[in-house]
């Protein structure tokens, strides 16, 4: 992996249940981490191979590896939203993440 490649810096949010003043509770985005990333969006062949297992998938971000990383979260980058549908970790040795995304907040 290389380390220049990775020059987008992303955050990473978890959707979360909060009270707010009038012990009512929201869903909130609470951010977990801010991490560099390389933001690449498919085209041709792998464009056409993901959408085989998943049908909105329009990118890929890589960054380094995290345990704590599930498709549950979103990325923020300058203002827009990419909705995780796959977390990979190539070959199972923690090195490296790929998020598959979409643009755009996913409804469920």
């Amino acid at each position: 992996m290389r380390a220049g490649a990775m020059r987008h810096y992303i955050s990473i949010e978890r959707l979360t249940e909060q009270k707010d003043r009038h012990s009512a509770i929201k869903n909130v985005w609470v951010e977990v981490c801010k991490v560099y990333a390389s933001i690449k969006p498919l085209t041709g062949r792998s464009l056409f191979a993901a959408q085989q297992n998943h049908s909105e998938v329009t990118g890929d971000i890589l960054m380094r590896y995290r345990p704590d990383i599930d498709a549950k979260m979103r990325v923020v980058y300058e203002g827009k939203i990419y909705s995780i549908h796959a977390v990979i970790d190539p070959d199972l040795r923690h090195r490296e993440l790929h998020l598959m995304v979409s643009e755009g907040v996913r409804e469920n």
